[in-house]
């Protein structure tokens, strides 16, 4: 975020920072050199979709394979469209030209760029919004397993 332009650009972050003081401490450096980056505080879990709700978009930069993030879901529920690492269920749930943009994990330029580009089109991020997936409830999702293991154990192989 550091490496884009635009006075009217903000980056939030929020969460827990008492695991990992280390990591929160270099947060507060940059922080301190950008006036445009606010650190927050953790949200408890009934705020969670009212704070995803007041942002334009959410940033998923993963650098492992996640399963199936609830972060990404959480934010299609609030209307909120996800820039993302291209890694895992990361990559499967967010899928170019639905309700995000994949960039190549750890890239730093190519987050920036993304940013950058979501920073002087803002238009990009409401047809985003446009597109967003369905999450699927959680019966609609336990019909869909029970769907894949009747299947997978169907199958010859």
């Amino acid at each position: 975020f550091s490496r884009t332009t635009g006075a009217h650009a903000r980056l939030r972050i929020v969460g827990p920072h008492e695991k990992h003081p280390e990591y929160w401490r270099t947060l507060q450096e940059l922080a301190a050199r950008d006036a445009r980056i606010e650190l927050r505080e953790p949200v408890s879990p009934d705020e969670v979709a009212r704070t995803l709700a007041s942002f334009d978009v959410s940033c998923v930069p993963s650098l492992w394979d996640e399963c199936c993030p609830l972060t990404i879901q959480e934010a299609f529920m609030a209307g909120v469209p996800v820039l993302a690492s291209d890694l895992g269920g990361v990559a499967e749930l967010v899928v170019p030209g639905q309700g995000g943009w994949r960039v190549p994990a750890g890239d730093v330029g190519a987050i920036a760029e993304q940013l950058q580009e979501l920073i002087d089109h803002p238009e990009q991020v409401e047809a985003r919004r446009a597109t967003l997936p369905p999450v699927p409830n959680i019966e609609d999702h336990v019909r869909d397993l029970m769907k894949l293991y009747a299947d997978g154990r169907s199958s010859p192989r």
